[in-house]
């Protein structure tokens, strides 16, 4: 019977679905490897970058 934790759960659901549908875009990432490529034929270290993973 706790609503607040209910409603708090489903908006945490909701925004971890719009990340999920932000993230697959295929056409994107393959433009993104090919700037990463060029960068790293002009002797541009290129690294991976990944986001901070955050324990609730």
């Amino acid at each position: 019977n706790n609503f607040d934790e209910c409603i708090d759960l489903c908006l945490s659901a909701a925004e971890m679905f719009k990340e999920i549908k932000r993230m697959h875009h295929p056409e994107q990432v393959v433009q993104l490897h090919e700037v990463a490529t060029q960068f790293l034929s002009k002797g541009l270290d290129v690294s991976i970058v990944k986001r901070p993973v955050y324990e609730s």
